[in-house]
């Protein structure tokens, strides 16, 4: 566990973040207003976590950011792990906290399924740009 903690530093703040943020009470602001504005921060919310553990595992893993590749190989990024890391866990995250909103927030919070969809629309759109990003840069490689 503590490797995790020490690899992945930006992925933990996110996740602090994301954590705050679900189990605060939710402030009135000009943008409640919004349609929909409750899901649109669900889906920035967990792209920006799947996002989080892509940028740390790429960082790990030796893609050093510039506008030159540097040796990418998409074989080295441990697929799998990826999948369970970036993918699985991001989107199991906002069902608990769905759950954990409806339960254990004294109805301060209500988990709403709906939200669960959001949050994995926005790990799914974090997979596939961060997917895409790197196997672009895997074929500029040569």
């Amino acid at each position: 566990m503590s490797r995790y903690l020490k690899h992945y530093p930006f992925t933990w703040f996110i996740f602090a973040i994301v954590m705050i943020l679900s189990f605060m009470p939710v402030p009135e602001t000009p943008l409640s207003d919004v349609a929909f504005i409750d899901k649109w921060t669900h889906i920035v919310m967990y792209f920006g976590q799947a996002g989080a553990i892509w940028l740390d595992h790429l960082r790990l893993h030796g893609l050093r950011f510039s506008p030159i590749p540097h040796g990418l190989r998409v074989g080295e990024l441990r697929p799998r792990r990826l999948r369970i890391g970036a993918l699985y866990l991001p989107s199991l995250l906002g069902g608990l906290v769905e759950l954990g909103q409806k339960y254990c927030t004294n109805g301060l919070r209500s988990g709403d399924w709906i939200d669960w969809v959001a949050d994995i629309v926005g790990v799914v759109i974090a997979w596939v740009l961060c997917l895409g990003y790197v196997r672009l840069l895997a074929n500029k490689r040569g």
